[in-house]
């Protein structure tokens, strides 16, 4: 886990670079720096104060549903790389 959690804000960082032009790659790397930076930040708070509220069987509904949001967006990511941004063949 601690090694997950270490190469994430790298990672993200790198695949948005990859994913923007040279003039917005600042941009990107600020956005995904800070979207990391603020799901740590809230990440065990909420998990913490719907602990506190619902008991110990939320934590395994809230990693569910962050599961399911990830899918989500990698599912929509290929979606709009496959329709929105492919080359014109």
């Amino acid at each position: 886990v601690g090694l997950g959690l270490t190469a994430t804000p790298a990672v993200a960082s790198a695949y948005a670079r990859e994913r923007v032009g040279t003039a917005a790659g600042p941009s990107a790397l600020a956005t995904a720096t800070i979207a990391c930076a603020a799901g740590q930040m809230a990440g065990p708070a909420v998990t913490g104060m719907a602990m506190d509220a619902f008991g110990l069987a939320s934590m395994a509904v809230l990693v569910f549903a962050g599961y399911v949001l990830a899918t989500a967006f990698a599912v929509a990511d290929q979606w709009r790389m496959r329709t929105v941004l492919a080359p014109a063949a």
